[in-house]
C-alpha cells in the first residue's frame, strides 16, 4: 500500500551567528505550503530580534544561551533529554529539546541509583558532544536530576567510590561544575518520559518533552531547589 507524504530536505551549512548567517537559513528552507512555519518562525523572530537591536549584517548577535540536560531512570530504562535554552532581546526565553537518548536497562538487574547515574553519566556525554557540534557561545551548562542519590555521589568527594560508580562520578564531574547540578521533582522531569516510553499520541503532545519544564521560561530564581 503506498501513501502520499510531503518531505523536506534541507542541508544547512555552517553559518555565522549574524543577519546574514540567520537569513540564509531561512532562505535556504523552500516551503511553499508553510507546513514548516512553526519551526521556521523560530529563526524569523531571531532575527527580527536583530534588527530591533540594529545589529549590523556582519554583527555576531551576543545572548545568553546554555544547555539544560534532564536525566533519569527506571526499572525498565533510562533516558537523557537535552535543551537549548536563550536568553534574548528584552530578556525573552527560547527554550527547545535539541537531543535525546533512551535505552532498556540491562537484563542483569542493577539497582536504580545505579542506572540514575549511568543516565547522568551519559548526559554529560552529550554536553561534551554537543559544546563541540553547536557553533555557539555558550554559558555553563546545567544538569537536572530527580535522583538524590546521585547528588550525594557528586558531592561527596571523601568516599572512595566501586568502580562502576567511580568512573562515571569522575566523568560527570569533568564537565559539570557540581554546583551546576541540580534536584527537579519526577512529576517534571522531562527524562522521566524518556526512561518509561510514550504512546505516540501523549508524544505528539508533550509540551514538557519538547519545551522542557515550564520553570526554564522564568527567571532563574523561580527554579527548583534542593529538598
Amino acid at each position: 500500500m503506498s501513501i502520499d507524504v510531503f518531505t523536506f530536505r534541507i542541508v544547512l551549512k555552517d553559518k555565522p551567528f549574524n543577519r546574514h548567517g540567520v537569513l540564509y537559513v531561512v532562505a535556504s528552507i523552500y516551503d511553499p505550503l508553510g507546513y514548516l512555519s512553526p519551526v521556521t518562525l523560530i529563526a524569523k523572530i531571531l532575527l527580527q530580534e536583530m534588527c530591533q537591536r540594529k545589529l549590523s549584517w556582519d554583527e555576531e548577535m551576543s545572548a545568553d544561551e546554555l544547555l539544560h540536560h534532564f536525566a533519569n531512570a527506571s526499572q525498565t530504562g533510562y533516558g537523557v533529554v537535552s535543551y537549548l535554552h536563550v536568553i534574548g532581546v528584552n530578556r525573552k526565553i527560547h527554550c527547545n529539546l535539541i537531543i535525546g537518548r533512551a535505552r532498556v536497562a540491562p537484563l542483569k538487574r542493577t539497582t536504580i541509583p545505579r542506572l540514575e547515574l549511568t543516565a547522568a553519566a551519559i548526559a554529560a556525554q552529550m554536553d561534551s558532544k554537543l559544546k563541540t557540534e553547536l557553533d555557539l557561545k555558550l554559558a555553563p551548562s546545567v544538569f537536572w536530576t530527580d535522583s538524590t542519590s546521585v547528588l550525594k555521589y557528586l558531592r561527596n568527594a571523601l568516599v572512595k567510590y566501586q568502580t562502576f560508580v567511580d568512573n562515571r562520578v569522575n566523568l560527570i564531574r569533568d564537565t559539570y561544575d557540581i554546583m551546576a547540578c541540580r534536584y527537579i521533582n519526577t512529576s517534571v522531569n522531562p527524562a522521566d518520559l524518556a526512561s518509561r516510553g510514550l504512546s505516540i499520541c501523549y508524544f505528539l503532545q508533550s509540551s514538557l518533552l519538547f519545551s522542557g519544564p515550564d520553570f526554564l521560561k522564568k527567571d532563574e530564581t523561580h527554579w527548583p531547589t534542593m529538598p
